[in-house]
Protein backbone atom coordinates (compact mmCIF):
# COMPACT_ATOMS: atom_id res chain seq x y z
CA UNK A 1 0.00 0.00 0.00
CA UNK A 2 2.89 2.35 0.74
CA UNK A 3 4.23 1.92 -2.78
CA UNK A 4 0.83 2.71 -4.27
CA UNK A 5 0.60 5.95 -2.34
CA UNK A 6 4.16 6.85 -3.33
CA UNK A 7 3.37 6.13 -7.00
CA UNK A 8 0.22 8.28 -6.82
CA UNK A 9 2.19 11.15 -5.25
CA UNK A 10 4.87 10.85 -7.94
CA UNK A 11 2.21 10.82 -10.72
CA UNK A 12 0.47 13.89 -9.28
CA UNK A 13 3.80 15.68 -8.87
CA UNK A 14 4.92 14.86 -12.39
CA UNK A 15 1.52 15.85 -13.81
CA UNK A 16 1.53 19.12 -11.86
CA UNK A 17 5.12 19.86 -12.90
CA UNK A 18 4.39 19.18 -16.57
CA UNK A 19 1.28 21.35 -16.35
CA UNK A 20 3.28 24.19 -14.78
CA UNK A 21 5.98 23.88 -17.46
CA UNK A 22 3.36 23.93 -20.23
CA UNK A 23 1.66 26.98 -18.70
CA UNK A 24 5.01 28.77 -18.37
CA UNK A 25 5.99 28.04 -21.97
CA UNK A 26 2.57 29.11 -23.22
CA UNK A 27 2.75 32.40 -21.33
CA UNK A 28 6.30 32.98 -22.55
CA UNK A 29 5.26 32.30 -26.15
CA UNK A 30 2.34 34.70 -25.85
CA UNK A 31 4.59 37.41 -24.38
CA UNK A 32 7.14 36.90 -27.17
CA UNK A 33 4.42 37.14 -29.83
CA UNK A 34 3.15 40.39 -28.31
CA UNK A 35 6.69 41.77 -28.14
CA UNK A 36 7.31 40.79 -31.77
CA UNK A 37 4.07 42.51 -32.85
CA UNK A 38 5.03 45.69 -30.97
CA UNK A 39 8.50 45.63 -32.55
CA UNK A 40 6.93 45.23 -35.99
CA UNK A 41 4.62 48.20 -35.38
CA UNK A 42 7.59 50.35 -34.28
CA UNK A 43 9.56 49.28 -37.34
CA UNK A 44 6.67 50.12 -39.66
CA UNK A 45 6.23 53.52 -37.99
CA UNK A 46 9.97 54.19 -38.33
CA UNK A 47 9.87 53.24 -42.03
CA UNK A 48 6.92 55.57 -42.64
CA UNK A 49 8.69 58.41 -40.83
CA UNK A 50 11.92 57.93 -42.77
CA UNK A 51 10.02 57.64 -46.05
CA UNK A 52 8.18 60.90 -45.32
CA UNK A 53 11.42 62.70 -44.46
CA UNK A 54 13.02 61.47 -47.68
CA UNK A 55 9.96 62.51 -49.66
CA UNK A 56 10.08 66.00 -48.15
CA UNK A 57 13.81 66.29 -48.84
CA UNK A 58 13.44 65.20 -52.46
CA UNK A 59 10.58 67.64 -53.03
CA UNK A 60 12.63 70.49 -51.49
CA UNK A 61 15.56 69.66 -53.79
CA UNK A 62 13.16 69.51 -56.74
CA UNK A 63 11.68 72.91 -55.95
CA UNK A 64 15.07 74.57 -55.49
CA UNK A 65 16.89 73.18 -58.52
CA UNK A 66 13.97 73.34 -60.93
CA UNK A 67 13.79 77.06 -60.12
CA UNK A 68 17.54 77.40 -60.74
CA UNK A 69 17.32 75.46 -64.00
CA UNK A 70 20.25 73.17 -63.24
CA UNK A 71 21.27 70.51 -60.73
CA UNK A 72 24.92 69.86 -59.80
CA UNK A 73 26.24 66.32 -60.06
CA UNK A 74 26.78 65.96 -56.30
CA UNK A 75 23.14 66.84 -55.69
CA UNK A 76 22.06 64.34 -58.35
CA UNK A 77 24.15 61.64 -56.66
CA UNK A 78 22.68 62.44 -53.24
CA UNK A 79 19.24 62.52 -54.84
CA UNK A 80 19.76 59.01 -56.23
CA UNK A 81 20.73 57.71 -52.79
CA UNK A 82 17.68 59.32 -51.21
CA UNK A 83 15.39 58.12 -53.99
CA UNK A 84 16.66 54.54 -53.77
CA UNK A 85 16.12 54.51 -50.00
CA UNK A 86 12.67 56.09 -50.46
CA UNK A 87 11.75 53.50 -53.06
CA UNK A 88 13.07 50.61 -50.92
CA UNK A 89 10.80 51.82 -48.10
CA UNK A 90 7.77 51.53 -50.37
CA UNK A 91 7.62 55.07 -51.69
CA UNK A 92 6.52 55.77 -55.23
CA UNK A 93 4.37 58.12 -57.26
CA UNK A 94 5.17 61.77 -57.71
CA UNK A 95 8.68 61.37 -56.27
CA UNK A 96 9.72 59.33 -59.29
CA UNK A 97 8.55 62.16 -61.52
CA UNK A 98 10.42 64.73 -59.39
CA UNK A 99 13.58 62.59 -59.53
CA UNK A 100 13.36 62.25 -63.30
CA UNK A 101 12.85 66.01 -63.69
CA UNK A 102 16.01 66.67 -61.69
CA UNK A 103 18.09 64.10 -63.55
CA UNK A 104 17.14 65.75 -66.86
CA UNK A 105 18.43 69.15 -65.73
CA UNK A 106 21.89 70.26 -66.88
CA UNK A 107 24.62 69.93 -64.24
CA UNK A 108 25.87 73.47 -64.62
CA UNK A 109 24.17 76.82 -64.57
CA UNK A 110 22.91 77.74 -68.03
CA UNK A 111 24.86 80.57 -69.66
CA UNK A 112 22.71 83.45 -70.77
CA UNK A 113 23.67 85.53 -73.77
CA UNK A 114 23.01 89.08 -72.64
Amino acid sequence: MGNEILMMVIQWTVTAALGAIAAFLGARSKARKKSDEEAKKREEARDIGIRNLLRHDILQIHEKYMALGYCPVDIKEALEDSYNAYHALGGNGIITEARNDLLELPMTKPKHDD
